[in-house]
């Protein structure tokens, strides 16, 4: 299979289907289709994942009084995905879906860390 071919659809790591070179455009549409809504199933839980650990990752920093945002970490998630990324998405594209990610774990961590809505990192100066 080469990437791109509109006539083979992968549907799993190692496991790929062979449309039928007659298929319309349509019913290839609607196979393409199928696969992003099941990756987009896979994304959110995979969110969802990462949002319980984030949840536990605030209650440690609010038992050990530090600060959500630690922009350390956030370089080195940003140079793992970044090391991580084989492509067809450039480096950029990732970047910018990490930073919108890390910014709604903020909230959140801040939510959960500061219940009646108050913010200690606004208080230091701290970006939020």
């Amino acid at each position: 299979m080469h990437r791109g071919d509109p006539l083979c659809t992968e549907i799993a790591p190692k496991r790929v289907i062979m449309a039928p070179q007659n298929d319309t455009p349509e019913t290839r549409l609607a196979v393409c289709r199928e696969r992003i809504d099941d990756i987009d199933r896979r994304l959110v839980t995979l969110l969802n994942e990462r949002t319980n650990i984030v949840e536990t990752i605030g209650q440690v920093k609010k038992e050990a009084q530090l600060p959500v945002y630690e922009p350390k970490r956030e370089d080195a998630v940003y140079a793992n995905v970044a090391a991580h990324n084989s492509g067809p998405m450039p480096n950029d594209a990732v970047m910018r879906i990490f930073e919108r990610i890390m910014d709604e774990m903020r909230k959140i961590q801040r939510e959960r860390m500061n219940p009646a809505g108050k913010s200690e990192d606004k208080v230091r100066g701290q970006p939020c």
